[in-house]
């Protein structure tokens, strides 16, 4: 049950296929707008599922992100992930992104973490690029390990997202 005043009733006009994405997609809108990404970013999105893959469609099709990578453990997701337009899509439980982008010279400049696992900021602190954004959604009460030093020594710029807009 939500406020009435949280709620919109959806155009007869408006089919059901679409209407189902409208949540999904304030969700992608607002994390995209914390991030401000551009079509030079080099993007990571952790996690493929459905809030992961809106994500993807968001960053390639309204901000034309040139590069968008997306880190999942499970397979099908990861298919997905390519289908939503994903440019690379890796399996992170076979190989750990940290070897895979040191190995590839990839720095993200953007990160976003749709998994929600508190062991995720680490690591996004870590694979960052000097300056990027880290744009973090969930609600884990789980404690992250975080050293401050790898944030303020790479002038990272850390972002939260309640996961979509409020309303007053």
């Amino acid at each position: 049950m939500v406020p009435a005043k949280n709620a919109w009733k959806i155009p007869e006009a408006v089919a059901d296929q679409y209407a189902v994405m409208i949540e999904p997609f304030t969700i992608a809108a607002n994390v995209t707008g914390h991030g401000q990404p551009t079509e030079n970013d080099t993007v990571l999105v952790y996690g493929a599922g459905p809030i992961g893959l809106t994500i993807v469609q968001v960053l390639k099709g309204v901000y034309n992100v040139k590069n968008v990578i997306v880190a999942d453990r499970i397979d099908e997701r990861l298919e997905k992930a390519k289908e939503s337009g994903a440019d690379w899509a890796i399996n992170n439980s076979q190989t750990p992104l940290g070897e895979i982008f040191d190995e590839k010279g990839i720095q993200p400049t953007l990160v976003i973490d749709a998994a929600c696992h508190p062991s995720i900021l680490k690591e996004a602190v870590t694979l960052a690029s000097p300056a990027a954004r880290i744009v973090l959604m969930g609600f884990s009460s789980e404690p992250s390990e975080v050293i401050q030093q790898g944030i303020t020594g790479k002038e990272l710029s850390i972002f939260s997202s309640r996961l979509n807009a409020s309303y007053k």
